[in-house]
């Protein structure tokens, strides 16, 4: 998601973390299915600190280039998608492809 970003405006990156990250969302998945819930998290952990290296990456090379956008949707979402945390009130990214989807709550509103 956010080395999308920088492919699309030609920002080289340090490291897009494209097959290693996939392997490691397989892995939380696969011990989470497992109720291996510490191995899952563990796994998770990992994914966060990829992809917020990622974001750091494209940060500093946009800094060094002011004729690009600053901020982009993109952004925004793969920065929420970082800092958010299980049974956190308030928005949360449930879709990457689809980020207005909200989370019916057994038919209840969500509340702000």
């Amino acid at each position: 998601m956010a080395g999308e970003v920088g492919q699309k405006s030609g920002i080289g990156l340090r490291q897009s973390y494209a097959r290693v990250g996939k392997f490691a969302l397989i892995k939380h998945q696969r011990y989470a299915h497992a109720k291996q819930s510490k191995r899952a998290n563990r796994a998770l952990k990992r994914l966060r600190t990829m992809l917020g290296a990622v974001i750091r990456d494209i940060t500093r090379k946009l800094a060094g280039q002011p004729e690009l956008p600053r901020s982009s949707p993109c952004r925004w979402l793969a920065r929420r998608v970082r800092d958010q945390r299980q049974r956190e009130r308030g928005r949360k990214v449930y879709s990457l492809h689809a980020p207005e989807v909200e989370c019916i709550g057994k038919g209840r509103p969500t509340s702000l």
